[in-house]
């Protein structure tokens, strides 16, 4: 497998659009006909010198990623609210064809310490024969960040989202759909995030077993929106929601 796209920037520099590209920032376009495949990184945020953070550009990012192990990563960049990458009908998928092999989970979308991600109208799959959760992949892992995740597709995955402790800002998950995954969303001591219009279709990946949740609310958390959700339990092995050690929260369901 092969290394991918780097793109360089710096995580202190201005990600603003206006007047062009900014010097500081690399950038990359992915367009709806361009595929990326078999790759340990598609796409690979990080600093000019390889160090600590990231701040290039991926804009716009449509196309498919294909059997890869991470197809993008976002290191950290936190100097600014407006984060400038926006991936926009992408694909992500996998079947066996896949080259990693088991020793890392696959993961489409790896964020760490960075502004307001936003994923909107992607489709991620894990059409692989593949079934130990723990070997499943993880579709967006957002690790304090804040991620903004609506209208999009997660199938067949162990963890469809999964949000971390966000340091700056929260995160929403909205208007998504979720089907025959072995857990939906996760997140944990995450307050003022919006889960809301998504539907959840509950049961382990085909041709599996075990039991699948829809969403699990841990850690402190407050002042959340968990409205206007519909689960659908396709097992008698599925859970809709675990709600574990939040403290007092002002949610509405």
């Amino acid at each position: 497998m092969w290394e991918g796209i780097i793109v360089e920037g710096t995580p202190f520099g201005s990600q603003s659009t206006a007047g062009g590209i900014n010097a500081q920032q690399g950038w990359v376009s992915l367009y709806s006909g361009g595929v990326i495949e078999h790759a340990k990184v598609g796409i690979r945020l990080e600093t000019q010198d390889g160090g600590y953070g990231g701040g290039g550009i991926l804009n716009p990012c449509r196309g498919a990623f294909i059997n890869c192990t991470t197809s993008i990563r976002f290191g950290a960049y936190v100097s600014s609210a407006q984060n400038s990458s926006n991936i926009n009908g992408a694909q992500f998928y996998l079947d066996d064809s896949y080259r990693g092999g088991s020793d890392l989970r696959p993961i489409f979308v790896d964020a760490w310490f960075v502004t307001n991600p936003r994923v909107r109208a992607c489709w991620f799959k894990d059409d692989r024969s593949v079934c130990d959760p723990a070997d499943k992949a993880l579709g967006i892992d957002s690790k304090a960040a804040s991620i903004i995740a609506i209208s999009n597709g997660f199938h067949n995955l162990s963890k469809a989202i999964v949000v971390d402790q966000p340091l700056i800002g929260s995160f929403q998950a909205n208007t998504n759909g979720f089907t025959r995954c072995f857990s939906g969303i996760e997140s944990n001591k995450v307050s003022n995030f919006s889960i809301r219009d998504n539907s959840f279709q509950i049961a382990a990946p085909p041709n599996c077993s075990g039991e699948s949740v829809g969403v699990t609310l841990s850690g402190n958390s407050a002042g959340f929106s968990f409205t206007k959700n519909t689960f659908t339990g396709l097992d008698n092995e599925a859970v809709g929601t675990v709600v574990r050690a939040t403290g007092t929260a002002n949610k509405s369901s």
